[in-house]
């Protein structure tokens, strides 16, 4: 599960426990070799990301008795813990040029979007972000690092619906960019930067892809199967294709999940019906979901989880 895509395109990173438990593994994309880069016979260590260069990946793990942000680096083998706090940081994004990850953690009580320095190692910084107006998700960088999207709870203080919003890398100027009123989630920027796709079910309880567009702040409803032969479509999990402005998603059109891809572009056309116009990547009787490409981060399988709070047992 979590796979995520080195910047050279040629690993992945993935967590899995077919040795009993969940580890780190890495593994070239055409098969060739792959390998296991986390050892432990209690711990859980989750959701790897690579850093910029592609020589090291942070990850989340339990290992020290509570959830923390652990690092590998590849070429020699070396880990370290990059948090060290009583509360539990999860869910590390990498920035695009520096030694700097965001990440939450529920150290005030609630989750928070918080930035970790480490440019100096042997004193790595932590700066908090977000303003504490309700239990903020999944932050992550935009391509080019001046921008942070994530999704919040603030507008729904039950927890049920989460609205997905922006802010600045220093944590000002944060704009809501989905409507309230549906469960939005799954954000991921496009590899200009010129749009943000997410789902969201705010029409009638079914999910849709939507993108935004920052500079024109228009949405666009990208996919909106309607009538009696689409009314329980779920369309989800909006991914980029490489340097395109193509949004990969997954969809059960077909009465199982499928991936299907389809241009985001122009953000001022007309929703789709997806098996009359996007194009249909994969053909199986299986569930084919959750694709990752761009950002190289995937979080839809996690369904908006958070790891279990670690007792130690």
């Amino acid at each position: 599960m979590a796979p995520a895509r080195s910047p050279d395109a040629d690993w992945i990173a993935f967590a899995s426990n077919r040795d009993g438990n969940w580890e780190i593994y890495v593994s070239a994309v055409d098969g060739s070799e792959q390998r296991r880069v986390t050892i432990n016979t209690h711990a859980i260590d989750l959701d790897p990301v690579w850093s910029p260069d592609g020589t090291m990946l942070a990850y989340e793990s339990n290992v020290d008795g509570n959830w923390e942000i652990r690092m590998i680096d590849l070429t020699t083998g070396m880990k370290y813990r990059l948090t060290d706090h009583p509360a539990n940081d999860i869910n590390p994004f990498w920035h695009p040029v520096e030694n700097k990850l965001v990440f939450q953690s529920d150290r005030s009580g609630m989750w928070q979007i918080h930035e970790l320095d480490f440019n100096d190692m042997m004193n790595p910084v932590v700066t908090l972000l977000s303003d504490g107006s309700g239990e903020d998700h999944d932050p992550q960088y935009s391509h080019d690092g001046t921008m942070i999207a994530f999704r919040s709870y603030r507008d729904d203080l039950s927890g049920i619906q989460s609205t997905v919003y922006t802010m600045t890398e220093d944590g000002n100027d944060v704009v809501r960019i989905s409507e309230l009123g549906g469960n939005a989630r799954n954000h991921s920027w496009a590899p200009d930067d010129t749009m943000l796709g997410y789902q969201s079910d705010i029409v009638n309880g079914i999910n849709d892809i939507y993108v935004y567009e920052p500079a024109t702040q228009q949405t666009r409803l990208v996919t909106n199967n309607t009538g009696e032969d689409y009314e329980s479509v779920q369309d989800t999990s909006p991914t980029w294709f490489c340097n395109t402005t193509i949004i990969v998603f997954t969809s059960d059109v077909e009465g199982d999940n499928n991936i299907y891809s389809v241009d985001a572009r122009p953000v001022d056309g007309a929703p789709i019906n997806v098996d009359e116009i996007a194009e249909q990547l994969t053909d199986s009787e299986h569930n084919d979901r959750d694709p990752q490409n761009a950002p190289p981060e995937e979080n839809a399988s996690r369904a908006g989880a958070v790891p279990p709070k670690w007792r130690g047992e």
